[in-house]
């Protein structure tokens, strides 16, 4: 991993406001873009069963292996092969086949699919016991989808944000990572439920757990990388008005850390 040779130079403030600002630049409005050219407005997630399962399904797969080489692999429904369009070829994506079928069922149709050379029925097929089971998380989707969608529409305190994070690690396959990504998805970005965005901070640092964020938090952490003890806290700490532009770290790392574009690079 490549040092920063800005950080030394930045303090906790200075990094956070340059993450909230290209956040809310590039990040933001691209995704609620993308979003709704792949179904997933927010009328139709706070309206539709259906769709709220379809989505929450394919943030239950937006994670390695199968967001490589980019998460288009998951999400773009004009790639043939990407995980979208291969799970509803075969009605996976459909609430009301998957409520009437067994786990059984849903692990034979998943056994024949394969997106961009990747099985999906397990997240670990060499090892199928320590991995995710998703025939057990589409399956639980379906189960919990109501109460989800629920809670979801009425959010309007921290305390109705933890117990939704809470519900959906519930979920076999989802732990506080995806949890907190779908809830920076449609709560942050899409703007479901009554919150604002300040309220969000108590599921927001779990999403120093996806990959590109974790090289960053290593990043801020380690003084041959350019950070200082603490950094990563204080850092948090002054996110508070808008806490999940934490994830600004993952398009940070994307786009320019892993390409070597730091001249670039505006922190």
């Amino acid at each position: 991993m490549k040092k920063c040779f800005k950080l030394k130079d930045r303090t906790p403030t200075q990094i956070a406001s340059f993450l909230i600002r290209k956040y809310n630049e590039e990040m933001v409005e691209g995704m609620i873009e993308e979003f709704e050219g792949w179904g997933f407005s927010k009328e139709k997630l706070a309206k539709d069963k259906g769709t709220l399962f379809k989505f929450l399904v394919l943030v239950a797969y937006d994670r390695q292996p199968f967001d490589r080489p980019d998460y288009y692999a998951v999400w773009d429904k004009n790639d043939y092969n990407s995980v979208y369009n291969m799970l509803e070829r075969n009605g996976l994506l459909n609430l009301d086949k998957i409520r009437k079928s067994t786990e059984e069922e849903i692990e034979f149709l998943l056994r024949k699919c394969v997106a961009h050379g990747y099985h999906l029925h397990n997240s670990n097929p060499k090892n199928e016991r320590i991995g995710t089971k998703f025939a057990k998380t589409i399956k639980q989707i379906s189960e919990k989808i109501d109460d989800v969608m629920n809670t979801l529409l009425n959010l309007k305190s921290v305390s109705d944000i933890i117990r939704l994070h809470r519900k959906l690690c519930t979920i076999h396959g989802i732990k506080e990572t995806i949890a907190a990504k779908f809830i920076m998805y449609t709560v942050r970005e899409l703007g479901i439920g009554n919150v604002d965005p300040s309220q969000l901070e108590p599921v927001a640092f779990f999403l120093f757990g996806e990959w590109h964020n974790q090289k960053w938090a290593r990043r801020l952490e380690d003084s041959s990388l350019g950070g200082r003890e603490g950094l990563s806290e204080q850092v948090v700490e002054h996110l508070k008005e808008d806490p999940m532009a934490l994830d600004y770290f993952w398009q940070l790392d994307r786009e320019y850390c892993s390409k070597s574009r730091c001249d670039e690079c505006e922190l």
